[in-house]
């Protein structure tokens, strides 16, 4: 997927709200828990989310040095409306070269 297919509408109108570090639990244990990202972020009205972890974004998006780009590419491309007030969450890159 390249940006270049992205309009400057859809970059005017995406806004990351913010974006943390967390720990995510796997499995029922609270000893099962590996560092992650939450990510948050809007598309005009639409809102949208990323909960994965970080070993797992590192994997899909080929290498460490590739997140960034495919963190980007998921705020600015387009995924569709969802009913207001809820937020639409992803547990794996969008378009990850899988």
């Amino acid at each position: 997927m390249e940006i270049q297919n992205l309009g400057p509408d859809d970059f005017a109108l995406a806004q990351v709200d913010a974006v943390e570090a967390v720990h995510i639990g796997r499995g029922w244990s609270a000893s099962e828990v590996v560092p992650g990202i939450e990510m948050r972020w809007r598309q005009g009205s639409n809102l949208f989310g990323l909960l994965m972890p970080l070993d797992r974004l590192i994997a899909q998006a080929g290498e460490l040095e590739g997140v960034a780009f495919y963190l980007r590419l998921a705020v600015y491309e387009p995924h569709g409306e969802v009913p207001d007030g809820t937020r639409l969450w992803f547990e794996d890159l969008p378009s990850a070269p899988y």
